[in-house]
């Protein structure tokens, strides 16, 4: 089995958020299924950016400011590696890593990567995700997925027991935290050519990743404008919760309402609460883009505190900061509207079994 060794340099973020729109060949160029297992070895050189937009890797909040985000890599950090010629034809049911040996602003990256194509060239493009340990386990947020028709012009995605060029990136359930944001929620994505293939070498120069998503850091006051602690969870509505990445193009996947869930719930981790005294921040990773009618619905045991915003917008790449200020309880409606007429609730009375039936007039 010939095995080859990868070099990687300049391996860091910037500020900017730069997408390369790239053919993405899906053509089957092995109709026999006939997989050469050829396996290379991947050496990387990589460096973080320092600046807080941008910054790449083990995110953690100043000590001194809590708006700022500092990063570094950490120890045995790991980055997926994808051969884009495998498209959804692959047949490995894990996505190759390449992992730090050390941790620090810049470090020594190490893995293997199957090519199901087999030989590799400087005409193979390779595609790199962060964080690779989010795309492990039962809890995982990233899942390879494959593209279904389901109309004349939607399309949904369903997940594949094998690695494809596709993955569904769900940030539905978190938990405030930035260094669990670090672990599962901080996507960057980049793809690059091998510079040169000489015997066993193949120098790859990878260039500044690409964060794909937006930081938010929440502070909540109730109507009062005293600040809010012993949260027990946060509800954000009317935004993307879940969504296809495409690691070819470096974008979001469009036509495919069915994919993007529309909630983010934020529970702390057990035993813990969500507190904004002393000017602590909760943090929410959040895909671009612009939303209408923003619900935020903060629970401290029985009470429940609401905003709403017509429209908000989250640039990738950056981080958000809002004080969410005298948040108003609810209000229940002493009517209801049926066909334009309002009706006194206690006019409506329960028809049918206990679990089940309806509510009439």
């Amino acid at each position: 089995m010939n095995k080859m060794k990868f070099l990687m340099a300049a391996f860091c973020v910037t500020t900017g958020s730069l997408f390369t729109a790239c053919h993405d060949n899906e053509i089957d160029n092995n109709p026999d299924n006939q997989e050469v297992a050829r396996t290379y070895h991947l050496t990387a050189n990589a460096n973080t950016a320092v600046s807080t937009n941008g910054a790449s890797r083990a995110l953690v909040q100043d000590g001194s400011n809590p708006k700022v985000l500092k990063s570094a890599w950490l120890a045995n950090d790991e980055v997926m590696a994808f051969v884009l010629a495998d498209s959804a034809r692959s047949t490995q049911t894990e996505y190759s890593m390449i992992k730090s040996l050390q941790a620090g602003q810049g470090s020594i990256f190490k893995g293997e990567i199957k090519p199901r194509s087999g030989n590799l060239t400087t005409d193979d493009e390779l595609c790199f995700f962060y964080p690779g340990v989010a795309s492990k386990g039962s809890s995982r947020t990233i899942t390879p997925v494959t593209r279904k028709k389901e109309d004349n012009s939607n399309y949904y995605h369903e997940t594949s027991d094998k690695i494809t060029n596709r993955v569904e990136l769900n940030m539905s359930q978190q938990d405030g935290t930035v260094e669990t944001i670090s672990k599962r929620f901080d996507f960057q994505w980049k793809k690059v050519n091998p510079s040169s293939v000489q015997g066993e070498d193949v120098n790859v120069s990878i260039g500044n990743m690409e964060r794909v998503v937006s930081f938010w850091g929440l502070r909540f006051t109730d109507k009062n404008n005293q600040i809010l602690t012993n949260i027990d969870s946060v509800y954000i509505s009317n935004v993307k919760g879940s969504d296809v990445f495409n690691l070819g193009t470096g974008k979001f996947e469009e036509l495919n309402p069915t994919d993007e869930s529309q909630n983010i719930v934020i529970t702390p981790p057990a035993g813990k609460k969500i507190s904004s005294a002393g000017g602590k921040y909760t943090y929410v990773a959040m895909f671009p883009g612009t939303y209408k009618d923003v619900i935020i619905m903060v629970y401290v045991g029985n009470t429940c505190y609401m905003r709403e915003y017509a429209s908000l917008t989250f640039t990738a790449n950056n981080v958000h900061h809002s004080d969410i200020l005298q948040m108003k309880e609810p209000q229940r409606e002493p009517y209801v509207t049926v066909q334009d007429i309002k009706w006194a609730t206690g006019n409506f009375i329960h028809y049918g079994p206990e679990n089940g039936g309806y509510w009439g007039i």
